[in-house]
């Protein structure tokens, strides 16, 4: 992991996962391009190298109806990935107009590397790939609007509300983190609480949305080792000895 994502968290109450969202969607002309980035990471529990690879036509149909799941191969594993956009589907659906409309305001002359066969690697090793540079990216860059974002574009999104919201421990990969702590608690963490309700815990599902094999690397991927191990110390019973 690189040294921006070292020891990056998940947001685990939604008050907060409220606010960076609200500072996201509202920081600059097209803020909801990084709001859309971050909830559909959380969502659909997606890398940032997914995100910014991910086309127009990967979330909406021809006649522009936002399509019921996303289907992709990741690009750091060559994993298929399968998740449902129920939970971001009225977003797309606002965001497709804000898209349309940026997209049709640019001069031709900004369209035309479209016509370029130049492409770009993703991915390492076997599971690296080559794909068109210039396309019609779901999230584009402002300034050339045929190429699509970078990596370091939404760190500078997600960095700039994390100092203006006084948080800690946030990085690209927190979308995420944040999706997959969700899957594994059944909730934010106030939100349970606020309803006495107790957390599921489902080490199985979180290891299923984020493609892991391992229990261990899953609660080490969300920070969770440490709680994992205080909850199985406290619920040993073998060390009650009265006498």
């Amino acid at each position: 992991m690189s040294k921006k994502n070292k020891d990056v968290r998940p947001i685990t109450n939604e008050k907060d996962c409220k606010m960076m969202l609200k500072y996201l969607k509202n920081a600059h002309q097209l803020g909801i391009r990084d709001y859309i980035v971050f909830k559909l990471g959380m969502s659909c529990v997606l890398r940032v190298s997914d995100l910014i690879h991910l086309k127009y036509d990967d979330v909406y149909t021809p006649t522009g109806q936002v399509k019921k799941k996303l289907i992709i191969n990741e690009i750091k594993t060559g994993k298929r990935k399968e998740m449902p956009l129920v939970h971001v589907a009225n977003d797309l659906t606002e965001y497709k107009r804000v898209l349309d409309a940026f997209i049709a305001n640019q001069p031709a002359t900004y369209m035309k590397p479209l016509k370029s066969k130049e492409t770009e690697t993703v991915g390492r090793g076997k599971n690296a790939r080559e794909i068109l540079k210039n396309d019609k990216w779901l999230f584009p860059s402002s300034q050339h609007p045929t190429q699509h974002i970078s990596t370091n574009t939404f760190y500078k999104s997600i960095t700039n509300a994390k100092n203006a919201l006084g948080f800690e421990r946030i990085g690209t990969h927190t979308p995420r983190k944040t999706g997959a702590y969700l899957y594994y608690r059944g909730g934010f963490d106030d939100v349970l609480a606020a309803k006495g309700m107790q957390p599921r815990n489902d080490i199985a599902l979180a290891m299923t949305v984020l493609n892991h094999s391992s229990e261990k690397s899953t609660l080490h991927y969300l920070g969770l080792e440490q709680e994992n191990l205080d909850r199985m110390i406290t619920e040993n019973s073998a060390f009650d000895i009265n006498i």
